[in-house]
């Protein structure tokens, strides 16, 4: 692996000697060999409104403020507002974003 420091002069004063000293040797990196980035596979699995939010794929955050609403099942999830969801202590609109994407995947989303 290089250093992308290794490009660079360090003592050039400018931003722009250094970008034109970087796009210089730029070309002698080959980009085919680095490393992708792999890509989650779409779950295939279709929810239901008695699926358990313990089976769910969420994020830690949005586990933790659903049970501490005492909310078990996705069938109460689904029926939040989206200003009643916001209110949970610790959850806001990305949370929301994420709990909608699992309401989409359900059996009888709305």
């Amino acid at each position: 692996m290089y250093n992308p420091f290794d490009l660079i002069d360090a003592r050039l004063a400018t931003i722009e000697q250094i970008m034109i000293q970087i796009q210089s040797k730029l070309h002698h990196i080959n980009l085919d060999n680095l490393p992708k980035k792999e890509e989650k596979e779409v779950e295939s699995v279709i929810y239901t409104e008695n699926t358990y939010i313990d089976d769910l794929d969420m994020s830690v955050r949005l586990y933790n403020g659903l049970k501490r609403q005492k909310i078990y099942t996705l069938g109460p999830a689904k029926n939040l507002s989206f200003n009643e969801f916001c209110s949970f202590n610790g959850l806001g609109p990305k949370s929301w974003d994420e709990l909608q994407k699992i309401i989409k995947r359900s059996k009888t989303s709305k």
